[in-house]
Parts: structure tokens; C-alpha cells; sequence
């Protein structure tokens, strides 16, 4: 099974403001107007991806270690990954803090 590590945040492109959406293990994103269009065309960007390694890896009789090498390159550090591990360490930060109150705490 593969895992890919994808993350979605808002921001502006042409001064329109949308989503990026990033998959860092195999360095692509996108930008739509909406979370949904902006998840919807990574996971086809990625689907379209992994057919195309996937027929290469057919002619050209790639091993599995060379496929694997082929699918997963890596997103440089600045700015995506630094972005991704930026926002997962603020939601799980948010998640603990949430997890120290009870709802009478809340108001």
C-alpha cells in the first residue's frame, strides 16, 4: 500500500483567494478556488501520475525498487515540506489543547 503525505491550506493565486493542495512525497500541487476542486484535482494529478510511472515501468521493464524510485521524489524542504510539517504540528498541538478541556470548561 502507498501513503502519500498531502496537505491542503488556503491562500491567494492571481490575487483570487482558493486552496493549495501539495503532496509532498511526490512533489505536486495545485490551486483551486475550493477545498473540494483543490482535493479533487491533486488526487487526479496524482492518479494521473502513478499511470504514467506505471506504463513507463511496464516498457521499460523497471524492477520494483526502480519503480518505487520513480513514484516517491520528494518535494524540496522550503517552502512544502517545512509548510506540511508546520501545519501538522499545529493541528496536533490544537488537538491536545482541545483534549484538556471538557465541554463545562468551553462555556
Amino acid at each position: 500500500m502507498l501513503v502519500l503525505r498531502c496537505i491542503a491550506y488556503p491562500g491567494k493565486n492571481s490575487g483570487r483567494q482558493g486552496f493549495y493542495a501539495i503532496c509532498i512525497d511526490v512533489n505536486l500541487f495545485t490551486w483551486r478556488p475550493t477545498l473540494k476542486e483543490a482535493k479533487r484535482s491533486l488526487e487526479q494529478a496524482i492518479g494521473g501520475y502513478l499511470e504514467t510511472v506505471a506504463d513507463l515501468a511496464k516498457e521499460e521493464k523497471l524492477t520494483k525498487k526502480e519503480v518505487v524510485k520513480r513514484v516517491l521524489r520528494p518535494s524540496p524542504f522550503w517552502p512544502h515540506k517545512a509548510g506540511y510539517y508546520a501545519y501538522r504540528l499545529l493541528f496536533s498541538f490544537s488537538v491536545f489543547i482541545y483534549s484538556q478541556f471538557t465541554p463545562n470548561d468551553l462555556g
